[in-house]
C-alpha cells in the first residue's frame, strides 16, 4: 500500500510540473531577451511613425528649484536612418530658436531605453555638468559647476500605446516623467514652439500677472506665481508656505486645441488623479481631461478690475484701444475739445484711485513733461459684476472748465454713470484688457487696459 501511495505521489508531481511547463510556454513563448528585442523594434517604429515629429515636455528634474525644475518644450523627429532632428527656444538657447541633428537608438536594458546616442544641443545641454550662465545675478551668485541642469539624455520607455497617441518616458537617472505627443506632418518646429509660447503668454500673462484656482469636486486649490510656469499649488485657505507644493506645467497644442499639463499628478480626496487640462473655447475654460468637473478658474472680472485699482494701477484708454464706432467718434470729439482748451494733444483717459477716491484722469503732453487733468469721482458701485460711477467734479480750474464746456466729455461721464458690464477681450484668463459694455446699448463699448 505504501509503495502504491508513493507511486501516486511521484506521478502527481510529474503531472503537476508538466502542466505548469505547458502553461508557461503558452504565456511566454519568447525569452526575456527576445521580448525586449521585439518591444524595442515596436517602440522604435512608433517613434518613426509620427511623420511630423513629437512635442517633448521635458523636465530636467523633479525638484521645485527655478530652472532645473521648470519645464521646456523640445521638438524631435525620429528618422529611419537613426538620426533625430530637434529644436527648442528657451533660456538654454539664450531664448533664440536653435535646431540640431544627432543619432538615436533604443538600448535593450532591463527594458527598452531611448538614447540620444550622439551629442545633441537640444538634449545634452540639460545633462552637461557646467555652470549655467543665465542663473544668479550681481547680488546672488549661483554656481552649478559639476551639476548643470541635472537632466537626462537616456529615457526608459514606460508607456507606448499601439496607436501612437503619446509616449511616456522616464529619465534613467533622475526619474522624471516626460511625455511625447505627435504633431501633424510638415509641422514647422519653430512655429509650433512660438505658437505655444504665445498661447502661454496670452492665457497666463507675466505682466500684471494674476493667480488662478483649480476647482475640484470637493475642494479648491489656490496657486502662487502661476505665470512663472513654476507654480505653487496649495489648498485654498491654508498656509502656502506650510502646505504648498511646486508643480510646473507646460502648454502644448494638439488638434488645434491648447492643453495645460502639470509635471506631477494632482490627487483628489477620492484618490483619483488629474494632470492635464484642455481649453474649451466655447466655455473659455481649461477643463480636466481625466475629470470634466475639474477646471482651472480665473478671477471674476469686476473683482479683478476693482482689486487692481487698489494697487494704484490705472485702467486706461487711448485712441489705439479697440472700441465701437460710437466710442471712437466720442473719443475723437473729446480729443478735439481738449485740444481747443489745452492747446495740446490728449494722450490717455484713465480711471485710477488717489487715496480712497476714484479719479478720472486725462493726460497730455509727452515724455517727462507729461501733464494731467484730474476729476474726482465721489463714489462708484460694483454690484453683480456691473460697474457705475457717481458724481464727477474737476480738481482744477482747467478741469472744471473742460467738464463744463466739453459736451463729449459730459457724454462720456454720463455713460459711466449708467450700469456697465465687464467682458474679456480675448480670454477670461487674461483680463488685463477688459471690454466695458453699456447695459443699455451693447453697441456702446470700449476696452480698458491695465497700466
Amino acid at each position: 500500500m505504501k509503495k502504491l501511495l508513493s507511486m501516486i505521489l511521484v506521478l502527481s508531481t510529474v503531472l503537476s510540473i508538466t502542466s505548469c511547463k505547458y502553461e508557461e510556454d503558452d504565456i511566454w513563448d519568447q525569452s526575456a531577451a527576445e521580448r525586449i528585442e521585439s518591444l524595442s523594434k515596436s517602440y522604435a517604429q512608433t517613434l518613426k511613425d509620427s511623420k511630423g515629429g513629437w512635442a517633448m515636455e521635458y523636465y530636467p528634474t523633479n525638484t521645485s528649484t527655478e530652472v532645473i525644475g521648470n519645464g521646456y518644450l523640445i521638438m524631435a523627429k525620429f528618422n529611419e536612418n537613426n538620426t533625430v532632428a530637434t529644436g527648442m527656444k528657451n533660456a538654454f538657447s539664450n531664448n533664440n530658436y536653435i535646431s540640431d541633428f544627432s543619432t538615436w537608438e533604443i538600448n535593450k536594458d532591463q527594458g527598452p531605453v531611448l538614447s540620444f546616442s550622439s551629442y545633441n544641443n537640444c538634449i545634452h545641454v540639460f545633462a552637461d555638468p557646467y555652470d549655467l550662465p543665465f542663473t544668479g545675478d550681481a547680488n546672488n551668485d549661483v554656481n552649478e559647476e559639476g551639476k548643470g541642469a541635472q537632466g537626462d539624455y537616456e529615457f526608459m520607455m514606460v508607456e507606448v500605446p499601439a496607436d501612437g497617441d503619446y509616449v511616456l518616458l522616464k529619465g534613467k537617472k533622475r526619474g522624471t516623467y516626460i511625455r511625447l505627443t505627435p504633431v501633424p506632418e510638415d509641422t514647422d518646429f519653430k512655429t509650433y514652439i512660438e505658437d505655444c509660447q504665445k498661447a502661454t503668454a496670452d492665457f497666463f500673462p507675466t505682466t500684471n500677472s494674476l493667480e488662478y484656482t483649480i476647482v475640484l469636486p470637493d475642494s479648491i486649490i489656490s496657486t502662487y506665481e502661476f505665470a512663472s510656469g513654476l507654480s505653487t499649488l496649495y489648498p485654498q485657505g491654508k498656509d502656502r508656505v506650510m502646505t504648498g507644493e511646486v508643480n510646473p506645467y507646460l502648454v502644448t497644442k494638439r488638434n488645434d486645441t491648447y492643453s495645460v499639463r502639470f509635471r506631477d499628478k494632482i490627487t483628489l480626496k477620492d484618490d483619483s488623479q488629474i494632470q492635464e487640462f484642455t481649453y474649451n473655447a466655447e466655455e473659455d475654460l481649461f477643463k480636466s481631461v481625466e475629470n470634466e468637473s475639474c477646471y482651472i478658474d480665473a478671477p471674476e472680472l469686476s473683482s479683478y478690475f476693482d482689486s487692481r485699482l487698489g494697487e494704484s494701477k490705472s485702467w486706461a484708454m487711448t485712441s489705439a484701444n479697440e472700441m465701437s464706432s460710437f466710442y471712437s467718434s466720442l473719443y475723437s470729439s473729446i480729443s478735439t475739445e481738449f485740444k481747443s482748451l489745452m492747446n495740446s494733444d490728449l494722450k490717455t483717459i484713465s480711471l485710477r484711485k488717489t487715496g480712497n477716491n476714484l479719479t478720472l484722469r486725462l493726460t497730455y503732453g509727452s515724455g517727462i513733461r507729461q501733464q494731467s487733468l484730474s476729476f474726482t469721482i465721489d463714489s462708484y458701485k460694483m454690484e453683480d459684476g456691473k460697474f457705475s460711477i457717481g458724481n464727477v467734479t474737476g480738481d482744477t480750474t482747467d478741469a472744471k472748465t473742460l467738464l463744463s464746456s466739453s459736451n463729449a466729455l459730459q457724454s462720456f461721464v454720463s455713460l459711466l454713470k449708467e450700469a456697465n458690464t465687464f467682458a474679456p477681450t480675448t480670454t477670461r484668463y487674461n483680463p488685463n484688457t477688459l471690454k466695458l459694455i453699456n447695459d443699455n446699448d451693447a453697441e456702446k463699448w470700449v476696452t480698458l487696459t491695465l497700466i
